[in-house]
Order: structure tokens, then C-alpha cells, then sequence
């Protein structure tokens, strides 16, 4: 699991970043094709919108790099993801795209 966002700001405001196996980190402007080839992951995760970058930015790196995973990206209760996914599908049509929704773990956005 590849797990992109703001790696500097986090930790500059002293938090620590979780650690697993498997479980690897990176700032949005690092994603390149080595680290992508690197981690391998089957699922990358972010938050929706980042600092420095936002989940259409993300999917379109994802998209250019080849990217054959998963894409999610968390979010607390948005009023309607579906217009989000839609969006980012649009973009970015060879990304599997979706948006997780803390607090309904497990379920995810279905727009067909």
C-alpha cells in the first residue's frame, strides 16, 4: 500500500507516520515512475484534497505512470462523492478510482 500526502507538513507538526509491512509513504511531488516501480503497490491511498495536490492531480500522475492498482481516496461525510468519482473517472478513465468515506469503511461509491 502506497499512501501519498504530506509527508512534510505531517511531519513538521510532530506526528509519526504508522509503520508495516508493506505500508510505504510518499509526498505527491516524489510519485515518480521509480518509486511507483519500487513500492508496486496494489492500492494507493490519499486524502481527497491535499495541500499540494488533489485527488484529479493524483489520478492523472497515476494515469501517466501506468498505474494498474487501485486508487482511493479518504474522506470524512462529502455531500455527494459520486459527483467526485465521476469527475475523477473522467480525467482519468484508465484509473480504478474511488472514495472511501470514514466512518463507512468498506463502502465505496458506485456510479455506474
Amino acid at each position: 500500500m502506497l499512501v501519498v500526502g504530506d509527508l512534510k507538513g505531517w511531519l513538521k507538526a510532530g506526528r509519526s507516520l504508522p509503520a508495516g509491512p508493506g505500508l510505504h509513504f510518499v509526498g505527491f511531488d516524489d510519485l515518480d515512475a521509480r518509486r511507483l516501480a519500487e513500492v508496486a503497490p496494489d492500492i494507493v491511498l490519499s486524502a481527497l484534497l491535499a495541500p499540494d495536490f488533489d485527488v484529479i492531480d493524483l489520478a492523472l500522475r497515476l494515469d501517466e505512470l501506468d498505474f494498474t492498482g487501485r486508487y482511493r481516496a479518504i474522506s470524512d461525510d462529502i455531500p455527494s462523492p459520486g459527483v467526485v468519482v465521476a469527475e475523477v473517472r473522467q480525467h482519468a478513465p484508465g484509473v480504478d478510482f474511488d472514495v472511501l468515506l470514514i466512518g463507512t469503511i468498506g463502502a465505496t461509491v458506485d456510479i455506474h
